[in-house]
């Protein structure tokens, strides 16, 4: 078959190019944008080609969209007119692992780094699982791939609900709270969404993380299980100059304490890898020897990455939710102690940002100094009075943190705002990330 994938370098659906491919299929996609994850997809093989381009030159058997291309999207009105058949991302997903026992990983935090994790750890283990994960994990330098074994670890995406289109064996929610307002509204349409999903999977076994804020709106349901009632809980971590830490997690089964040197840190990751040992336990898999994998596990890119140790440390990480923005700052903070830390803050979607502006500007509070990017609108219309310059000055006058709005994605504005014996920490899920990389170039030529 010939499947046409649209916006094909985005982390969802380049994981879909990615098991296409594998499985043989020929595969052809755009993007209004080039980035590294195209290039290597063109290298398996895919056909970096417009949609009307492809049509003349041979049959195509589908088109792949996912819930952020708009209807009146030219090359999907293509389709249509051709009669080529339109599936979502998530129909394709279902449609790929529908025979195998899915592991799905949900919710609105924790979701990339846990299935990743446990990924690793059943691929370290010997289980020979597939995955499809929103990161590209390293080592395995991919985001998605098919193994032998019959388990399949899916990072399913709630910011469309269409994690409910499947029927997994075991769902790990690692962190539930309100997040997508475009999709949900409100706390209670998020409840509701994932009362029904529950509701409707009897024999699926839901497992909710640490501390998840919705997590106790589903108590006393029959198929629900919290970590704080389960086998495995956190006892002390400490966190370690070269960002691991030395956990310790009471097994209460076994009363007895399993310690391990992990390459994480933060109370979350914690969390997460408690919930993974939890999951673990469900599937029969002993729990040191599940903590025992963790150790070698490469991490992911984009979440806590460490670009550049030294001098000056360069950090990235995807989080653009304030959740998210305070325990990955908190993490840091941890580990560089009294060093100052300078915040690249990628605001991402007016939506959100709108929603959210007073938390995030509590969860910013650990940084010494904020630089504001342009908001990554992520195809959003701006809304009036939402806008980077305002959010820097409510953070000089609010918060009292030193801050200033970017007017673009400017390299020297961020060398300029540099001092040595920094920590920068790149926030954001658009294009801060790329202003990351060419930063650590900039240094690496410089201290060269």
């Amino acid at each position: 078959m010939h499947i046409h994938i649209l916006a094909v370098g985005g982390i969802g659906m380049s994981g879909i190019a990615r098991l296409l491919l594998q499985m043989g299929h020929t595969v052809s996609g755009t993007d209004i944008s080039h980035n590294y994850i195209i290039d290597d997809l063109v290298r398996q093989g895919l056909v970096l080609e417009d949609l009307l381009e492809v049509v003349k030159n041979r049959k195509v058997s589908a088109v792949v969209r996912s819930s952020a291309i708009s209807d009146d999207d030219p090359q999907l009105v293509l389709a249509r007119d051709l009669g080529i058949p339109i599936y979502h991302r998530a129909e394709i997903l279902q449609a790929i692992f529908k025979s195998t026992r899915i592991i799905g990983v949900t919710g609105a935090h924790g979701k990339t780094t846990s299935s990743a994790l446990l990924a690793w750890v059943l691929h370290e283990l010997g289980y020979q699982p597939s995955a499809y994960i929103g990161g590209v994990v390293k080592k395995i330098n991919s985001n998605a791939w098919l193994g032998m074994g019959d388990f399949s670890v899916l990072e399913l995406d709630e910011s469309d609900g269409t994690f409910s289109l499947f029927n997994p064996e075991v769902m790990f929610i690692p962190y539930l709270e309100l997040e997508h307002v475009d999709f949900y509204q409100d706390e209670a349409g998020m409840a509701e969404f994932f009362r029904n999903f529950i509701l409707q999977r009897k024999e699926t076994r839901f497992l909710f993380g640490l501390g998840s804020k919705l997590g106790k709106e589903f108590a006393g349901f029959d198929n629900v299980r919290f970590v704080e009632e389960g086998r495995y809980l956190p006892l002390r971590f400490d966190v370690g100059e070269d960002f691991s830490m030395r956990v310790e997690i009471l097994d209460r089964r076994e009363e007895r304490i399993l310690s391990q040197r992990l390459p994480l840190v933060g109370v979350h990751n914690v969390r997460n890898a408690c919930g993974v040992l939890q999951v673990c336990d469900i599937l029969g898999i002993k729990g040191e020897d599940a903590l025992r994998a963790m150790a070698s596990f490469p991490g992911v890119s984009r979440r806590m990455d460490v670009l550049l140790k030294g001098e000056i440390t360069v950090v990235h990480d995807y989080a653009h939710h304030p959740t998210e923005i305070r325990t990955t700052l908190e993490a840091v903070r941890q580990v560089i102690g009294k060093r100052r830390m300078l915040v690249v803050f990628e605001p991402h979607r007016y939506s959100r940002f709108s929603a959210f502006w007073s938390e995030f500007m509590s969860a910013l509070r650990y940084a010494d100094a904020v630089l504001v990017t342009p908001i990554h609108s992520a195809s959003e219309d701006p809304i009036p009075g939402i806008s980077a310059e305002r959010f820097a000055l409510e953070l000089n006058r609010g918060m009292s943190i030193p801050a200033y709005a970017m007017l673009s994605y400017d390299l020297d504005e961020v060398r300029a705002a540099t001092r040595s014996g920094d920590c920068l920490v790149f926030l954001g899920a658009g294009k801060v990330y790329s202003l990351a990389k060419d930063f650590v170039k900039l240094q690496m030529v410089h201290h060269n």
